[in-house]
């Protein structure tokens, strides 16, 4: 069965895959986030987590499985170009749905090389905590977190940038 799918398939997979695997790291942060607010508001290290979920947030909303929907058959010749370069038709139930697929990978694009700033601030936060032996297990499960996130952004930033600029 795998040798009757199209090519790019395979990227599109991983593209889903990461994707999945990023809203369930965004859910963890959110349940981090909404535990210690109270008692880590103030602090530096917890602005950087506000701005990390924040940026998600953002992403996970730009709704990008459906840009992958829409831009994976152009890139693999399986539909024209101009199909992600004219906006969608603006049907009843969606009245704000009139977007150019083209803009929305370009926006993701962008919200993704913004992700990397706070994540590696957040994580150099983190870490002078760790050092001193502050909040260990809260230290720990959030350089995990961060990790995680910086390896799944850059997993989908690489395969956006390397069919966006072809």
């Amino acid at each position: 069965m795998a040798a009757t799918r199209p090519e790019g398939s395979a990227e599109e997979h991983r593209m889903r895959a990461a994707l999945r695997h990023l809203q369930a790291e965004a859910g963890v942060l959110e349940r981090l986030v909404y535990k210690h607010r109270n008692q880590h508001r103030g602090a530096a290290y917890f602005q950087y987590l506000l701005k990390v979920r924040r940026d998600e947030k953002l992403l996970l909303g730009a709704n990008l499985m459906e840009v992958i929907s829409a831009v994976f058959p152009v890139i693999t010749c399986r539909k024209p170009a101009n199909t992600i370069l004219v906006p969608n038709r603006q049907g009843k139930r969606k009245p704000g749905a009139n977007h150019c697929q083209y803009k929305r990978l370009l926006g993701v694009a962008r919200l993704l090389s913004q992700l990397a700033e706070p994540v590696m601030k957040g994580a150099v936060q983190i870490s002078f905590l760790l050092a001193r032996s502050f909040f260990v297990e809260l230290c720990t499960a959030v350089l995990a977190l961060l990790a995680r996130v910086r390896v799944l952004t850059q997993q989908v930033s690489h395969i956006v940038y390397s069919h966006g600029y072809e």
